[in-house]
């Protein structure tokens, strides 16, 4: 289970969404291969995290992208055990089963976004301060078509991208 960040971060720096969501004992102790229990506090910065130890008169220093890394690398991986069901009747919409802990989300892919009802795609959201964002329901639907990031899947539309393309193909020919 994450901690909680124990204290206000010095320098004035205000806490953002992003810093909530990204930062915990949990995700700093597997970046610097260590037990959460070797962890006195962690105080977000604007491009990094300061993390102090118990018991230890050194700090660390973690670069933000490391834990974004990581939150990434997270969600991929726990992707991987979902079933994804496309709708018979809508093309767009899927329905994402976790057989483990027994939750069903629905998932609408646009040609611009993909859109998840779970909490977590919420937070990220309100986080990263828009809608571009992918929870682990959307990395298996993602898969499911066939890409690993929506990245892949949003350069596939852009205007020069394959689907972009086909898209132009079929509507010539109809």
């Amino acid at each position: 289970m994450s901690q909680v960040i124990p204290f206000i971060p010095r320098n004035n720096y205000e806490l953002t969404e992003l810093d909530r969501l990204l930062y915990s004992f949990r995700s700093a102790a597997r970046i610097l291969d260590l037990n959460t229990e070797d962890i006195a506090a962690l105080t977000p910065q604007p491009e990094n995290c300061l993390v102090e130890f118990n018991n230890k008169p050194w700090q660390a220093v973690i670069p933000k992208q490391e834990f974004v890394n990581l939150f990434i690398s997270d969600r991929r991986a726990k992707s991987r055990v979902l079933i994804a069901t496309k709708h018979l009747d809508n093309k767009n919409k899927w329905t994402v089963w976790n057989e483990e802990a027994n939750t069903r989300y629905e998932i609408t892919v646009y040609r611009d976004k993909v859109v998840c009802t779970c909490p977590d795609w919420d937070n990220q959201s309100l986080a990263f301060g828009h809608t571009q964002v992918c929870c682990k329901h959307c990395y298996s639907v993602l898969a499911q078509i066939g890409y690993g990031s929506l990245k892949d899947y949003l350069k596939a539309w852009q205007e020069n991208g394959a689907l972009s393309k086909l898209q132009r193909t079929m509507n010539r020919k109809t």
